[in-house]
Formats: structure tokens, C-alpha cells, sequence
């Protein structure tokens, strides 16, 4: 999971959380500012190397002005379904 966050342990009472509710999922939670995920997942997109199942970034109408990808309020940026293989063989 990529979260958008400000150091590397802001998540940890998520992550503890979610491992007592789903001790047989793994989860490895990377926190970092959300300008950087937006490039590193645009990047493994366009390379097919996506990492992240789950992203949670913070936006705002200035954020997704400076970031297009993100979500804008009130609407998606693209098509809301899963990448990854599953998605593909539908298409």
C-alpha cells in the first residue's frame, strides 16, 4: 500500500490495526509525500511494473490541479477499475 503521509512511521497504528483484523494478509505500507507516489506510480504504469494494490493520497482542488492523476473532487481522473492482470484479460 502507498500512503501519503510525512515520515515513514505515521501509519502505524494503521498498520497494526489491520494486521490484528487480517493476521493471514500481508500488508507492507509505504508512506512517502503523495507528489512522489503520484510519479512513481505513473512510472510503473507506463513500465507495467505496479507495485501498490491500494493507494490513499491526500487531495485537495490545489493538489489535483498540481497532480493530474489524482482524484479531483467529484470525479475520477480515469477509469475507476483494478490494474493489474485481473483488469487486463477483462478489457
Amino acid at each position: 500500500m502507498y500512503a501519503g503521509g510525512d515520515f515513514a512511521g505515521q501509519q502505524d497504528a494503521t498498520v497494526t490495526a489491520f494486521r490484528a483484523a487480517f493476521p493471514d494478509i500481508e500488508l507492507n505500507m509505504i508512506v512517502d509525500y503523495g507528489k512522489y507516489h503520484d510519479v512513481r506510480i505513473d512510472r510503473q504504469i507506463e513500465t507495467g511494473t505496479l507495485v501498490a494494490d491500494v493507494t490513499h493520497l491526500q487531495t485537495s482542488p490545489a493538489g489535483a490541479a498540481s497532480h493530474p492523476t489524482r482524484l479531483r473532487p467529484g470525479r475520477l481522473a480515469g477509469p475507476h477499475r483494478p490494474y493489474g492482470p485481473a483488469s487486463r484479460a477483462t478489457n
